[in-house]
């Protein structure tokens, strides 16, 4: 369908950012699942300030990755 051809495109944007091939069903998985994903781009402060809200939220998991 176009909804998958999107999300399979969209998810594999992911590896420009750094995510680990292997981890990206992990992802698509989830949002199957009507999940969130939700991706913070910024510098090292910005980064972990937005880790540390997002693991006070209870969420499934939190993953920092870098593309260098």
């Amino acid at each position: 369908t176009l909804v998958g051809a999107g999300l399979g495109a969209g998810l594999g944007a992911l590896l420009g950012l750094g995510v680990p091939k292997d981890e990206i069903p992990q992802y698509e998985t989830e949002l199957k699942a009507d999940r969130y994903l939700v991706l913070v781009h910024g510098d090292t402060a910005s980064v972990s300030r937005a880790q540390e809200v997002l693991q006070n939220s209870a969420p499934r998991r939190v993953n920092a990755y870098s593309n260098n």
